[in-house]
């Protein structure tokens, strides 16, 4: 049998549906929701969601979000990972913060 020693990952990830979109803010202490971009949920988990967007800004793991999935309220959200796919395409997850 052969482990896959390189997952560490402690909660199980469940495919998004089919076209859902995340409205993102990089203004994460504005009071007012304001999207700068759109994202597609690729995965989701109970702490966090792996996503893909085209990049229009630079963006750094740890920077804080605010992030809004369909009629979920608001989260706020940080950075953990991310991955550059072509020049202006990157997935990156997300962890929950509030």
């Amino acid at each position: 049998m052969n482990i896959d020693t390189k997952n560490k990952r402690k909660k199980i990830r469940f495919e998004a549906e089919p076209n859902t979109l995340a409205l993102i803010s990089f203004n994460h202490e504005a009071k007012k929701f304001t999207p700068e971009i759109i994202a597609l949920v690729l995965e989701e988990s109970i702490k966090g969601y792996k996503l893909v967007a085209v990049q229009n800004r630079e963006i750094m793991v740890g920077e804080k979000l605010k992030i809004k999935i369909n009629n979920l309220p608001i989260f706020f959200v940080e950075i953990r990972w991310i991955k550059k796919i072509e020049k202006k395409v990157i997935s990156f997850g997300v962890l929950i913060i509030e």
